[in-house]
């Protein structure tokens, strides 16, 4: 008995210790694995960017751009980093300054990672890094041509992995030229074609005359030229150009602004941004578009996302940097027509903006995102140097149900979300309808739009129409971060 008791006396303690152990293991565990549970980057898309990178005190606006890249490199699977020419760039290269700007990131990626998973081993970033045609336009392309860079994305495309690669094109597009060239000449036409249909284009303005001659040979490409609509994302600073760019909060694209949340006290990339010398982060557009935040489906371009929103129909001769007078004789029999996807205009209207409402304004479509998206890159400088509970985290956000819906004229629709955040800030739900990403565009207005639940009447209509409602959550963390959730409903006549 006495041995029994014995027994029970040692395996209930033990059982107790084991208990406790097991308890705290949970809650360490659940404390690590917190950043990772609560912050998995779903939906990321393929990445492929040209960028003609110059040195800080050139022009530094690219390497604005690849900082912001790197801090927000876990939304993306970057499968390629080049190095190419540009209309201001025309010759030379600058790739040693990828390396650099990679040893710099590799400094804080330890900390990043307490944030949230899948920061990129600064190590593969290297090895993805190439150096397109140093030359430029279609006048550097040629079968003569040896570059690494044209020969790496016909690599990355070839791969048997079905979804889309997205070439970001900063600079000029003629080594993404000298991939097509080289393909047609080696495998045929019909092949590039397939090769094509794998790709997706998002390009700043259009810097060289390679995008015209790729779009005439293959009218099917998928290019959106964001011409002009970039310059929505910050104010020129050395003169008045584009007023009607100005607009939405303006304060936080202010040089002070910059030095606050991004250059002062932000870690080593935070040491290293330059101040604009002209404007902020032109190319910035291109990552906003497939930042994976819930607002919009890429394979959409007219539904409107933090890089902007495009017209529904492509658009022959698309405007670029490169003045038409500047392409050679030869370059415009070759280009002529071409069609693009270009930047379709948003109505929107901003408490004491400069030109409020804005109407039918293809600035107002990129800037109307403008706190959400700089708030993001404010909290992922922070993520730099902070411990995990010292700094803000994105909600996460789940919308129940489907996202198309369908209703007839006069039924009763209910949408319903949930949503956490991981810092257990309070959140706020806003649901509004975006017109122009839509078919109906009268105005519908939500008397319960601060819910995590909306209903609303489908309004009457005499055709099929489409209507676009987002539902946007944001915390009341510092700095304020935001996600999205869109319900795409179609509304019959009675």
């Amino acid at each position: 008995m006495r041995t029994m008791d014995k027994n029970r006396k040692f395996n209930g303690t033990r059982l107790i210790a084991i208990l406790a152990n097991t308890f705290w293991m949970m809650v360490i565990s659940a404390s690590v694995m917190k950043p990772l549970q609560a912050q998995e980057v779903e939906g990321k898309q393929r990445i492929l960017v040209l960028t003609d990178i110059t040195p800080k005190d050139r022009e530094p606006d690219d390497y604005q751009s690849m900082i912001r890249l790197l801090v927000h490199s876990n939304m993306f699977e970057i499968e390629g980093i080049i190095s190419t020419t540009s209309c201001w760039l025309r010759e030379g290269l600058y790739t040693e300054i990828l390396y650099d700007l990679i040893d710099k990131y590799s400094l804080v990626r330890e900390n990043l990672l307490k944030h949230e998973s899948g920061f990129p081993e600064p190590d593969y970033l290297k090895s993805i890094i190439r150096e397109g045609n140093d030359g430029y336009g279609m006048e550097d392309v040629s079968m003569e041509e040896e570059s690494m860079g044209f020969r790496h994305i016909i690599e990355v495309v070839d791969r048997p992995d079905p979804r889309p690669v997205w070439v970001l094109v900063w600079g000029g597009a003629n080594t993404l030229a000298q991939a097509v060239y080289y393909l047609e000449n080696i495998r045929g036409r019909q092949t590039t074609e397939r090769f094509l249909k794998k790709v997706r284009i998002y390009e700043i303005q259009g810097q060289d005359d390679a995008g015209p001659w790729i779009c005439h040979r293959y009218p099917d490409t998928f290019w959106l030229r964001c011409h002009m609509m970039n310059k929505g994302m910050s104010r020129r600073m050395d003169r008045d150009l584009f007023p009607e760019a100005y607009g939405g909060n303006e304060e936080v694209v202010s040089p002070a602004w910059w030095e606050e949340n991004i250059m002062n006290n932000h870690g080593v990339l935070g040491d290293d941004y330059p101040m604009a010398k002209y404007k902020f982060e032109g190319d910035s557009p291109s990552l906003f578009y497939l930042m994976p935040v819930g607002l919009n489906d890429p394979e959409q371009p007219w539904q409107g996302s933090w890089g902007g929103r495009f017209q529904k129909e492509k658009t022959n001769k698309v405007s670029g940097a490169v003045a038409k007078k500047e392409m050679n004789q030869k370059s415009m029999s070759l280009c002529n027509p071409y069609f693009m996807y270009a930047p379709g205009g948003d109505t929107w209207d901003y408490p004491g903006g400069i030109n409020t409402p804005y109407v039918d304004n293809i600035f107002a479509s990129l800037f109307r995102w403008r706190e959400s998206f700089q708030a993001e890159f404010a909290a992922r400088m922070d993520w730099c140097t902070r411990e995990y509970n010292a700094a803000n985290h994105p909600p996460v956000v789940t919308l129940i149900g489907d996202s198309k819906r369908s209703a007839v004229s006069g039924e009763e629709v209910i949408l319903n979300a949930t949503a956490f955040d991981p810092d257990g800030d309070k959140l706020d739900f806003i649901w509004f309808m975006y017109p122009e990403a839509g078919t109906y565009r009268r105005e519908l207005k939500f008397p319960n739009y601060g819910d995590s639940q909306l209903k609303l009447i489908a309004p009457e209509v005499e055709g099929l129409a489409e209507i676009h409602i987002i539902l946007q959550v944001t915390d009341c963390g510092d700095p304020a971060l935001t996600r999205y959730k869109r319900v795409i409903l179609e509304v019959r006549p009675k």
